[in-house]
């Protein structure tokens, strides 16, 4: 469920991915000025390994925008669950049934910006053999790295999605984070 606005907020603009808010709010030298922030979809993503140490990304080109890369994931639509839309997002964008997911983190964006982020792992499944799918409104090539190799995309700016970057960068760097992925990626 996306943040709210706060509860003073008016809706002065409603848009197909986002609805803007504003509202005075009293500033710390007592003056007023007006606030604004966009409520947006929440977001998914999963973080889907083929072996302990390969996860699967994907190569993205969608109209307007330059190519990206990514792991599978989008927004959630009107009545989805975060792993409704993790695991329809999945499929849509490698082709393959979705297994189990783990719930990894969800981050809540609330700035100007008010959505819900959702990072899921998952495993136990085999690649497609074609590898690139393309649809009306994006081409998508599924692109297999190791986990050093994803940390050093998220390490350089190459992994769009800055919580992304982070969980990757966490899974590699951060023990706790390692041990736990470990456990989840070991475990029958």
């Amino acid at each position: 469920m996306p943040v709210p606005p706060p509860p003073q907020a008016t809706k002065v603009f409603s848009g197909i991915l986002a609805d803007v808010y504003q509202w005075p709010q009293t500033r710390f030298d007592g003056s007023v000025a007006t606030f604004e922030c966009y409520v947006r979809h929440d977001t998914v993503a999963v973080l889907p390994f083929i072996n302990t140490n390969t996860l699967l990304l994907t190569r993205q080109e969608q109209p307007g925008r330059p190519p990206f890369i990514d792991p599978p994931g989008g927004r959630v639509d009107p009545g989805e669950t975060l792993e409704q839309a993790a695991k329809r997002e999945f499929e849509e964008e490698t082709g393959i049934p979705c297994p189990a997911l783990l719930l990894w983190n969800t981050v809540a964006f609330t700035g100007q910006s008010r959505f819900e982020e959702a990072i899921y792992v998952t495993k136990g499944f085999t690649l497609p053999a074609v590898r690139t799918l393309t649809d009306a409104g994006e081409k998508v090539e599924l692109y297999p790295v190791s986990l050093e190799e994803a940390a050093s995309l998220a390490l350089n700016g190459h992994i769009r999605r800055p919580e992304v970057a982070l969980a990757i960068l966490g899974m590699v760097y951060d023990p706790d984070q390692r041990a736990r992925l470990n456990n989840y990626l070991t475990r029958v």
